[in-house]
């Protein structure tokens, strides 16, 4: 039977990190690991984690950023496919049942995706998010990955603090990565006044720039031509 690695990365969030750990827990179709990374969290996140002990694996490190965190992640990881969550928000409890029975259906296939659906914070007025319909696209919370074909493209790379998945599927894109992409929602992505989109909106602007130019630099390469030499 497939085995499930569920991976968190953790910083700052007490408020959130119980729902978001037991969402996981809570699934139909269990993880195999639960694997969470507490990235030198200053509030009360590690003391709320400890109280799952025996339940998850808790890692604790000084603050990297959230691509170091889910890297320590998958490297502790031991499963046959990795699932990944940040922990201010949601799986949807048919999450791992739905997208494990797809790559179980069809063994060509690396990946499966799901839609996210976004969702206010009750403990926030700041927007709303009754309008915005599922997102279908690609996301770290609504892939179900083999591990073997996410360490083929390369683990996150730590010198982003943001962009940890943009540059990783970026680079999946190119090594060829087979996915499939499933309507069902899958997650629910928390709006909330602490999203580090939201706190560092120029920081992320900057790393998702620095993605677009290192992906067209490899492509350049791939083609014989000069990297732009700017940065």
């Amino acid at each position: 039977m497939m085995r499930i690695s569920a991976l968190m990365g953790a910083y700052n969030a007490a408020p959130y990190v119980a729902a978001a750990v037991e969402s996981v827990l809570n699934q139909t179709r269990p993880p195999f690991e639960v694997i969470v990374v507490d990235d030198g969290s200053t509030d009360g996140t590690r003391a709320v984690l400890r109280g799952f002990s025996g339940r998850i694996r808790l890692i604790e490190t000084e603050n990297r950023g959230a691509p170091a965190a889910f890297a320590t992640a998958v490297a502790e990881a031991s499963g046959d496919c990795l699932a990944f969550i940040d922990a201010d928000d949601l799986w949807a409890p048919t999450k791992l049942a739905v997208q494990s029975a797809a790559l179980a259906a069809d063994p060509s296939l690396d990946a499966v995706f799901g839609s996210v659906q976004q969702f206010v914070s009750p403990d926030w007025t700041g927007e709303t998010a009754a309008a915005i319909p599922p997102q279908a696209g690609v996301s770290k919370i609504g892939i179900l990955v083999r591990r073997e074909a996410f360490l083929r493209v390369g683990t996150f790379d730590p010198s982003y603090r943001l962009m940890e998945f943009p540059d990783w599927y970026a680079r999946a894109v190119h090594a060829g990565l087979r996915a499939a992409h499933q309507a069902e929602i899958v997650a629910y992505r928390r709006l909330h006044a602490g999203n580090a989109g939201r706190l560092h909106r120029d920081a992320a602007r900057s790393e998702h720039l620095l993605v677009l130019k290192r992906r067209l630099d490899s492509m350049r390469r791939r083609s014989g031509a000069a990297p732009d030499a700017s940065e």
